[in-house]
């Protein structure tokens, strides 16, 4: 063998490794970057909320077209619906704020809407911001606006996740039936 053939065994052999740790890298990021979802019995109480602290459970999960607050009625725009979340959480001493998404079977997610969205106020408040009850617990409501096709794949809610979230899944609170 002679030198120039050894120096391209040396160039290929380096190329192979920056290939093959490139790879890995690239695998291990997008592992730790892309959720994954692990639905918890229906009206189970788990802590979807990646800072922990604060156990939650889906009480009830409905669709309506019709939104009722105080105001009166207030109709979903055409094509969607209204996702009315009841929540029973644990809140912690210091306080407590809670950001969900709702989740369908097919991977679409949608953000809860502001309560400045609708006019009127709603028989529950809006948010997990309440001091706990006598019981310890306090109840809340969250409110989402999905695509009528949606309303039958609805999984549940999880807590927002950001990058570099692990590996482990998140829990999927999945309402009472």
């Amino acid at each position: 063998m002679n030198a120039r053939t050894r120096q391209w065994m040396v160039a290929g052999a380096v190329f192979l490794a920056v290939l093959a740790v490139t790879v890995g890298w690239v695998g291990f990021l997008n592992a730790r970057s892309t959720p994954r979802w692990q639905q918890t019995a229906p009206g189970a109480w788990a802590d979807p909320l990646p800072e922990g602290g604060m156990p939650m459970r889906v009480a009830s999960l409905t669709t309506t077209s019709m939104l009722i607050t105080d105001r009166g009625d207030q109709p979903a725009p055409a094509g969607a619906l209204w996702a009315v979340a009841v929540i029973d959480y644990r809140p912690p001493p210091d306080g407590s704020y809670c950001s969900l998404i709702l989740l369908a079977a097919d991977g679409r997610r949608w953000s809860g809407v502001s309560p400045l969205d609708y006019s009127g106020k709603r028989t529950i408040d809006s948010g997990c911001g309440l001091p706990a009850g006598v019981d310890g617990t306090a109840r809340g409501e969250l409110i989402y606006l999905i695509p009528e096709d949606a309303a039958g794949s609805l999984a549940g809610l999880a807590g927002v996740v950001t990058a570099y979230r692990g590996t482990a899944p998140h829990p999927v609170l999945t309402p009472a039936q």
